[in-house]
């Protein structure tokens, strides 16, 4: 996730959306007063170099800005609460306060659930020892990746200004670097891209209860996307 004071913008970032692309992309242009959150177990080092990117920055949060959640954080576990990576947009704009929230352009990406789902499956099993997709379908992993609909909305309304889709990710991230008057074009790394062995259609992949189940599990999110099998 990112804030950008310097080109007044927020990115909220989904899952397997190509987040880590993107941020590492939009870090390259952010100033010293901009947030970026960390990656935990971060694998980037080197594609962020290479772009010129950003580390994680002025992530803690800011002591007026605390939560009766934050301040549990600070007491119970005795650590700074910080800005995450996935974070739901009503945390954002509990943070960055309303005239940030209101003010800035605020976008992030969706994805083919799908698809999404089977990115997920082969990002959270990278050994030769997967699961079945059946088991995958009810696991914690795939819990968390029908979340992503919480991300990017607020009482079940979109709270972003712009969803750009992860299948138009060049033209989208043209037209955002265009849009924010980045200067130079957003150089996109691929970043967590080498986990998927199977690059077939998701059709190819799934059995058509499977999709049929996926299409269930993503219905809030297919309602606001228009995504469909």
């Amino acid at each position: 996730m990112i804030v950008s004071h310097e080109h007044r913008y927020i990115f909220v970032r989904t899952r397997k959306t190509a987040g880590s692309s993107l941020e590492l992309a939009l870090s390259a242009t952010c100033g010293p007063d901009d947030i970026v959150t960390p990656h935990p177990g971060d694998e980037n080092d080197e594609l962020r170099e290479a772009v010129g990117g950003s580390g994680a920055q002025n992530y803690l949060i800011p002591y007026h800005r605390y939560t009766t959640r934050n301040v549990a954080t600070l007491v119970v576990k005795r650590r700074r609460p910080e800005l995450f990576d996935h974070m739901p947009a009503r945390r954002i704009r509990s943070t960055v306060g309303s005239e940030v929230w209101n003010s800035y352009f605020k976008f992030a990406f969706v994805r083919n659930p799908w698809d999404a789902v089977i990115s997920m499956y082969y990002w959270t099993h990278q050994g030769p020892d997967r699961p079945p997709m059946d088991a995958f379908l009810a696991s914690e992993a795939c819990t968390r990746l029908q979340r992503n609909v919480d991300i990017f909305t607020i009482d079940g309304e979109v709270a972003v200004d712009r969803l750009f889709r992860f299948e138009d990710l060049r033209e989208s991230a043209a037209e955002i670097g265009a849009r924010l008057e980045l200067g130079e074009p957003l150089e996109l790394p691929r970043a967590k891209s080498s986990h998927r062995a199977d690059r077939r259609a998701y059709r190819d992949v799934l059995t058509d209860t499977q999709i049929a189940r996926i299409g269930e599990m993503f219905g809030r999110e297919l309602e606001i996307t228009g995504y469909v099998p």
